[in-house]
């Protein structure tokens, strides 16, 4: 007995000694700590706002007037509105606005949790600037106090 008790413990200490084994024990639990703090910070959707001020370069100001009409935040919220209004005609079957009357109802809380997927409606101000491309390159780089500087769309 005692024979195959030394034995025993000299096969688990020479496994245990190894290189591999100590690297694996250690490098296991690190992975799993690593995952455990990462992936909750990488799935967890945050508030992603876009807001703030896009320059326009557009000598026939025809580009500059659409774009305020599209991005007009009531009417990307119209928007969005009819077409979850369309989904939920199409996806449960139901005529009408009536779709979207109750919170109670589980076809509004699956097409609410779509909207609030899409994420909030961008506010975004479009400014007519007559100056040179280099001019707003600066104007875009600069640190403003109020609304960001997102972009320039040159016509």
């Amino acid at each position: 007995m005692s024979k195959m008790l030394f034995i025993a413990s000299r096969e688990f200490f020479a496994t245990v000694a190894t290189r591999g084994f100590i690297i694996g024990s250690l490098v296991t639990p690190a992975l799993v700590a690593a995952f455990m703090f990462a992936v909750p910070r990488i799935i967890v959707p945050r508030d992603f706002r876009v807001a703030g001020e896009v320059a326009v370069i557009d000598p026939t100001g025809t580009l500059s007037a659409a774009l305020r009409e599209t991005a007009d935040p009531a009417k990307l919220e119209q928007s969005r509105l009819a077409r979850l209004r369309r989904a939920a005609k199409g996806t449960y079957g139901t005529a009408g606005s009536g779709v979207l009357a109750g919170p109670g109802d589980t076809a509004v809380t699956a097409l609410l949790g779509v909207a609030a997927a899409t994420g909030p409606i961008p506010q975004v101000r479009f400014l007519d600037r007559p100056e040179d491309l280099a001019q707003l390159k600066a104007w875009l780089v600069q640190p403003s106090p109020g609304a960001r500087h997102l972009a320039i769309v040159a016509v």
